[in-house]
């Protein structure tokens, strides 16, 4: 991938996270001089449980899958199409093992900062802080709706949460997968959108 296009990629980031005009010109290059770019197939495992994986991941193209497995069942706890960007919390801040998998559910280009590089450039960019901070401060949010929703939503208004998020999701990611993420059985996961066509 040119390098011009990973610094949209990673303008667009920022611009969905208000920073972009944070962060100066020269920072940004720097930044944009430790991306690496990894392409991942439909079902290949990005991250496995059990690695170390202190890095920060930027989905440029495709739809991404966290899930944990219990009792041979797997629950999905995130899905993140383009635009979005999190780090494995436990292994970049806890330096232990990710109690998750990562999944490409499409064909995937992922865009990765290590954590050592990165850490060592905000010595010279004071600036780029702004970058973990903001997409904490966005998934800090995001689980709390999430926890809010899984708590109190009906499945219909989880439903709707999750289309007004990820427009044609349905279209994009296996229907198994969207209600265990919803936190609802896949037969009601049928019902709602049934009920849902017929208005």
């Amino acid at each position: 991938m040119h390098k011009l296009k990973n610094i949209d990629l990673l303008l667009y980031q920022f611009q969905t996270l208000g920073i972009a005009d944070k962060i100066p010109p020269e920072a940004l290059d720097a930044a944009v001089s430790l991306i690496q770019v990894e392409e991942y197939n439909k079902r290949d495992l990005i991250v496995k449980k059990g690695e170390i994986c202190k890095k920060w991941f930027f989905v440029g193209e495709g739809i991404v899958r966290v899930f944990f497995e219990k009792n041979g069942t797997e629950i999905t706890d995130l899905l993140a199409p383009e635009g979005w960007a999190f780090p494995m919390v436990e292994c970049y801040y806890g330096n232990m093992p990710a109690n998750a998998n990562v999944e490409a559910l499409e064909p995937c280009k992922i865009l990765i900062l290590e954590k050592d590089p990165f850490l060592g450039l905000q010595k010279q960019y004071p600036e780029l802080a702004y970058i973990t901070r903001a997409i904490l401060k966005r998934f800090l949010i995001y689980n709390q709706h999430r926890v809010d929703s899984l708590m109190f939503e009906t499945a219909e208004e989880k439903y709707d949460r999750l289309l007004a998020n990820i427009p044609k999701i349905l279209l994009r990611v296996p229907s198994l997968y969207v209600a265990s993420f919803l936190g609802i059985t896949p037969e009601t996961l049928s019902r709602v959108r049934a009920k849902k066509t017929k208005k």
